[in-house]
């Protein structure tokens, strides 16, 4: 059996009304995303990608860095690489997602 590979580059800008964590204020100490914080986006993105109930979505590999999440990783169809990105663009602390998932249909 033959298997395609299709890998397509999109991005996404999240909605801040969308915010599934509270989102920084003007008075916090740095604008900047810190390791820290960064770390504490990942770990969110992952507990929210794990809850899912597509299998799939479980095994994504996600890092955050300055607001950008990178998301990497192999899907069995473009639903559930749209599904990956839209539930990863609402999180707080995501500003930009860059879906490097990869379509591999059996």
């Amino acid at each position: 059996m033959l298997s395609a590979s299709t890998e397509l580059e999109t991005t996404s800008t999240a909605s801040p009304t969308t915010a599934l964590l509270p989102l920084p204020t003007a008075d916090s100490p740095s604008r900047e995303a810190s390791p820290t914080a960064e770390v504490a986006v990942e770990t969110v993105i992952q507990h929210h990608l794990r809850r899912s109930s597509y299998a799939s979505l479980r095994s994504i590999d996600c890092q955050v860095s300055a607001g950008t999440a990178r998301l990497s990783g192999q899907l069995p169809s473009f639903f559930l690489k749209q599904t990956a990105q839209e539930i990863v663009r609402r999180i707080a602390g995501v500003e930009q997602v860059h879906n490097h998932l990869e379509v591999i249909e059996h």
